[in-house]
């Protein structure tokens, strides 16, 4: 997990830092995130990220008075310096009376392990380097017999996202989702030369519920359903229009 014990023992302190410095109420976001991409284009790679975030969010409640900060540098020096500059910050805004946490009887007052939502999928930890080279191969080597395939891009990523939130009411939950995704974008031509492309991705928190053949499938189809476009004549008609236009 991204998210550690001593994290949210920084978290807890940080809030009595931020009561100290004089704010009458608190709220701190805590969020730490992985995430890993690998893109074929043509059965070559074309891309490789990895991209690793940590924020810490405050919401800064101080005589009537709201703040909003953010911060990447959750380290005990620092951020003791940050929440004192924050409050000062917010006794400088214009009053707004209705800015305040909610009322502790309407907050979730059980311990939340972050899993309870069921996004968080076991399997995230098994998926190596490896294994994304083989989900995302899969999906370029579907196409290799269809002769109207000129370009073929297929891209996998996965990651995992983790939120922690401490308030100075008591109240402190976690979050914690793993993500899926497979995406492919297929370009075919046709007898005369004119060239169609078509367009799908699947994502999930669970890797397996995500296909990469059949998002493949499902790319293809849309581009060769392109093929042989005719006008009609002008009028007025009932419009179906595909879900991913939206």
């Amino acid at each position: 997990m991204l998210i550690k014990e001593k994290d949210k023992i920084l978290a807890r302190q940080a809030v009595q830092w931020g009561l100290e410095a004089g704010a009458d109420q608190i709220r701190l976001t805590l969020g730490k995130s992985v995430a890993d991409t690998i893109t074929l284009r043509d059965g070559e790679i074309d891309k490789l990220s990895h991209n690793a975030d940590s924020s810490a969010y405050f919401a800064v409640f101080a005589k009537g008075r709201f703040g909003s900060y953010n911060t990447s540098k959750f380290e005990p020096d620092s951020l003791r310096e940050f929440i004192g500059t924050a409050v000062k910050r917010t006794l400088l805004m214009g009053k707004n009376e209705n800015r305040r946490l909610p009322d502790p009887s309407r907050q979730y007052d059980q311990p939340t392990d972050g899993l309870e939502m069921g996004l968080y999928d076991p399997e995230y930890e098994n998926i190596t380097p490896d294994k994304r080279m083989s989900l995302v191969l899969k999906s370029a080597k579907a196409t290799s017999g269809c002769k109207d395939v000129i370009s073929c891009e297929n891209s996998w990523s996965d990651g995992l996202d983790e939120t922690y939130i401490i308030d100075s009411n008591g109240f402190e939950g976690m979050q914690i989702e793993s993500s899926c995704c497979i995406v492919s974008e297929i370009s075919v031509e046709d007898t005369k030369g004119n060239k169609y492309s078509g367009y799908a991705w699947q994502t999930s928190p669970r890797l397996a519920d995500v296909n990469p053949l059949a998002t493949v499938s499902q790319a293809l189809e849309r581009a060769r359903m392109k093929i042989g476009p005719r006008k009609c004549k002008s009028g007025s008609y009932t419009m179906i229009v595909d879900a991913e236009s939206a």
